[in-house]
């Protein structure tokens, strides 16, 4: 292996695996205030979602899936919309 480069072994495969899985399931850090904004921070890819809720600079919810189906299809606002629906379903 090169210095610098990275092989993506099994173990590192699972080690990120399990990282996914802890953020997904993290419990609320703050109780949502609705006297409060709200902030949405998104990151769409073409096969990608990433979502952060967050409020008074602390975060709320998180969201991230891998689109699969019609879902590839949306345009970024529709992959973006969708994203902020599954973190409010949340």
């Amino acid at each position: 292996m090169k210095r610098g480069s990275f092989l993506w072994s099994p173990t590192a495969h699972k080690a990120f695996e399990i990282i996914k899985q802890t953020l997904y399931e993290a419990p609320i850090l703050a109780r949502l205030n609705f006297e409060e904004l709200f902030k949405v921070e998104c990151d769409v890819s073409g096969v990608d979602i990433g979502l952060v809720l967050t409020q008074l600079r602390k975060p709320l919810v998180y969201v991230s899936e891998k689109l699969s189906g019609p879902k590839l299809n949306y345009s970024v606002f529709h992959k973006e919309f969708y994203a902020i629906v599954r973190a409010l379903n949340r």
